[in-house]
């Protein structure tokens, strides 16, 4: 996965670094940098966070996805 991508994703969710390391299961005060560690292409994240950040930029051009404003809720 691209680093681009996972930028990509965490934003068109509307969420920052911490909180897209939280929804993929990144607990505590790592999450931010590990997220950024992602996007820095330091690292990669595990498989199971490839496949729902892939699944969300799979809906780019797709309005009103359940699962989508499901991931969108949980940030409030």
């Amino acid at each position: 996965m691209l680093k681009e991508e996972i930028k990509m994703a965490r934003n068109k969710l509307g969420l920052s670094q911490q909180g897209l390391g939280n929804l993929l299961g990144v607990t505590g005060k790592h999450a931010r940098s590990k997220v950024n560690d992602w996007e820095s292409g330091k690292t990669e994240p595990n498989k199971t966070a490839q496949l729902i950040l892939q699944y969300i930029l799979s809906l780019y051009d797709v309005d009103n996805d359940p699962f989508l404003e499901f991931l969108k809720e949980l940030k409030e």
